[in-house]
């Protein structure tokens, strides 16, 4: 499945969001450096749930940190997917 086609199974629950007052952006992941792929979830900038898969790609298992180190480079890490990310161009603003 290409990004366009996951957009588009996503637009219900993206227009929600935004209808909140969610800044929602998009970023293909054949637009990001292997570097920045990670399955993370940055409670604060305190700890963070961080994924571990098995090598077929399932989550083995949920990783809680309070490593700080560990935490600012999941939060520059987000920063940099960030600036390269859009929002959809079918979103309203």
């Amino acid at each position: 499945m290409n990004t366009a086609e996951t957009l588009r199974g996503m637009e219900t629950s993206i227009r929600k969001q935004h209808e909140m007052g969610i800044d929602v952006y998009v970023l293909a992941t054949e637009d990001v450096p292997k570097q920045l792929h990670d399955d993370i979830v940055i409670m604060d900038d305190r700890y963070l749930n961080r994924a571990e898969f098995t090598g077929s790609g399932k989550v083995m298992e949920w990783r809680i940190s309070i490593d700080a180190i560990e935490v600012e480079q999941a939060c520059r890490k987000f920063d940099a997917a960030l600036r390269a990310a859009r929002k959809p161009s079918w979103l309203s603003n």
